[in-house]
């Protein structure tokens, strides 16, 4: 379910009610801000290489570090950006209640083209969460993926990277030759849900 979520946080942090990808083939470049920490870079620029490696080619990620504190998202590129921010502007960027994080995607003819991700500053810890989010995962409930980082509420330390069984679920979708916005019966027609 992590590319349909469940929960109370599921669906409403998911990207609607079919799974949204990128264009077969695409190029995405992660840009960290120049404020982001240097432990936040560092999990992000493993997080993409284990993301890159599931992936098999599908799409590929590479990562950078800006001289400027919020890099543009550029129009000819993928782009994701990656941002701290400061706990007092949270709710304006995030909104009421998204406890600290959270992702602004962006699209183009049904597929995914980048976004940013937003991560309270005066935590320093980047939760990987967010970059699932903008390659079409969702919040799960704990009880399905227990050790998951999309089961985490909220910056979780001890959920900020994906679990082998999350890395493993994104493996079998990108694998799954899937249309883009391929439905949820579709997924469990493939196998690639369990019928409970």
């Amino acid at each position: 379910m992590l590319f349909f979520g469940t929960g109370r946080l599921g669906r409403n942090a998911c990207l609607g009610t079919h799974w949204v990808t990128y264009r077969e083939g695409s190029r995405i470049e992660v840009i960290l801000g120049s404020t982001v920490c240097p432990e936040c870079r560092d999990l992000v620029a493993t997080e993409v290489a284990r993301v890159n490696d599931a992936v098999q080619g599908y799409f590929v990620m590479t990562t950078r570090q800006s001289d400027v504190v919020r890099p543009p998202i550029e129009p000819a590129i993928i782009t994701v950006v990656v941002l701290p921010i400061p706990e007092l502007v949270a709710d304006s960027i995030c909104g009421d209640g998204a406890l600290g994080a959270c992702s602004h995607p962006l699209f183009d003819d049904g597929y995914l083209e980048g976004g940013e991700t937003f991560y309270p500053a005066n935590e320093n810890v980047f939760d990987i969460n967010e970059i699932g989010h903008l390659i079409g995962l969702c919040h799960v409930h704990p009880e399905y993926e227990p050790g998951g980082t999309m089961a985490a509420v909220g910056i979780d330390r001890s959920r900020a990277r994906f679990s082998d069984e999350e890395m493993e679920a994104i493996r079998r979708v990108y694998s799954a030759d899937l249309p883009n916005r391929a439905s949820e019966s579709v997924f469990r027609e493939r196998g690639l849900i369990p019928d409970n």
